[in-house]
């Protein structure tokens, strides 16, 4: 009679051997299953972002880009402009709550920052320093809206900030952190800069209040509508 520690040693083998011969026929790709490309939809979508993105900074250069000296533009040119700008810029938002909707995600690149940080409800003058007021009217955030990983989640429209050529020049890089406050509709209504090299201030907090996130909503009570959500996002400069 065969020794029984024998035979569990004989089968033991088998079923090993059979398991790499199995798992050795299996596909590559089946193995390491690759993230799938993004959709039509969604490359449709960020080809859109993009066109209008390229309209708008264009418009800006042209509004606010070239130094007088080198060019006048009449009240009616700056007038239209301006009119321009404000049409971009709703084309930019109507895709941003569309991309929102439908979890997409599309990185853009200032080429030159707005050229004034202070926005209606904040005093001209007080400096990037002091944080900024954009567009919309925002409600005081309660502590159980504050969220930092809320603008590390769920951003649909991220925008680089310009790298100054003074800093390029000068070989200077680092990281801004700035504080934002995120509105219902996903728009930074708020922002205000905790740090970082003076000259790298005014482009991130210019590149911090074009962001657009998903709306927050919150997951007690079930009903909850969205809210209004505060947190940091650090804009790196490196050469």
């Amino acid at each position: 009679m065969q020794n029984p520690s024998k035979w569990a040693y004989f089968v033991t083998c088998c079923c090993v051997l059979g398991g790499w011969l199995f798992v050795s026929a299996v596909p590559l790709h089946s193995q390491s299953p690759q993230t799938a490309p993004a959709s039509s939809e969604e490359a449709k979508w960020k080809q859109e972002v993009q066109t209008v993105w390229s309209e708008l900074t264009q418009a800006r250069k042209r509004r606010f880009g070239i130094p007088a000296a080198e060019v006048s533009l009449s009240s009616s040119e700056i007038k239209k402009l301006n009119e321009n700008l404000k049409l971009l810029e709703a084309k930019l938002d109507r895709l941003a709550q569309e991309g929102g909707m439908k979890a997409f995600q599309v990185v853009l690149t200032e080429e030159i920052p707005l050229p004034e940080v202070t926005f209606p409800g904040v005093p001209k003058g007080e400096g990037i320093l002091g944080g900024v007021q954009v567009g919309e009217n925002p409600s005081p955030p309660t502590k159980f809206e504050h969220s930092e990983g809320v603008t590390r989640g769920n951003p649909v429209i991220k925008v680089m900030p310009a790298y100054p050529e003074l800093a390029k020049k000068a070989r200077v890089s680092g990281d801004v952190p700035v504080e934002v406050v995120i509105s219902k509709t996903g728009k930074v209504i708020q922002a205000r800069c905790l740090g970082g090299h003076p000259l790298f201030q005014k482009p991130a907090l210019s590149a911090a209040s074009q962001w657009r996130f998903q709306p927050t909503v919150m997951l007690f009570p079930a009903n909850s509508t969205p809210v209004n959500v505060k947190g940091m996002l650090t804009l790196k400069f490196a050469l």
